[in-house]
């Protein structure tokens, strides 16, 4: 009977070692799996960010501040006024891109590229923005009629244009090819949200 007892016990003290083991088990799977909830909502939160950002440099060609067209005295200083505002609005933007660019960078390389893109096309409208600013608006409807037909690709060449005419052409083909790297970003960001649910 005596080795009965003693089988008992060790049997209770197998059960109550893999409890514990048991336990240890459930609390680091639980642990890891909270880490792992952590770690994806962080990365959401990151991915929501750069699309915040992204749509931001999206928006923020419409120019907002209150003075109205009718009480500015002439094209030249709304044009300067309106570039200015811009200018600012998009240095604003390049000094968050830092931040952004490394977010980016770490989650995904075609996520950091696509970020790099706007960032080049940002440098670029506030040179163009910058340059408008020191140019004199013209109003020749013959000169604007070959602008719109060299952005819809009718007309190839922008010679003879006046200066205001091919900062014009340069203005639009960067909005347009900012608007295209910004929607790179938002689908970039957008398939890693989608692959990470799934």
């Amino acid at each position: 009977m005596e080795w009965l007892k003693e089988w008992a016990q060790v049997l209770s003290a197998g059960i109550t070692l893999l409890a514990v083991f048991v336990a240890l088990g459930i609390g680091v799977a639980s642990i890891l799996h909270t880490q792992s909830m952590q770690k994806r909502e962080r990365k959401e939160r990151l991915l929501n960010e750069i699309i915040e950002w992204a749509l931001e440099v999206s928006s923020c060609s419409s120019i907002s501040f209150l003075t109205k067209y009718s009480e500015i005295k002439n094209m030249w200083e709304y044009n300067i006024m309106a570039a200015s505002d811009l200018v600012d609005k998009y240095d604003n933007l390049e000094k968050q891109s830092e931040y952004i660019s490394r977010i980016a960078l770490k989650l995904e390389d075609s996520l950091g590229n696509a970020v790099g893109e706007v960032v080049s096309n940002i440098k670029e409208r506030q040179i163009l923005l910058t340059k408008s600013m020191g140019v004199k608006p013209t109003f020749d409807v013959n000169e604007m009629q070959r602008v719109l037909d060299i952005l819809s690709g009718k007309a190839q060449t922008s010679d003879g244009l006046s200066e205001h005419a091919k900062i014009e052409i340069a203005l639009a083909n960067n909005a347009k090819a900012l608007n295209k790297s910004v929607n790179n970003v938002i689908e970039e960001a957008v398939k890693i949200k989608t692959r990470d649910i799934g």
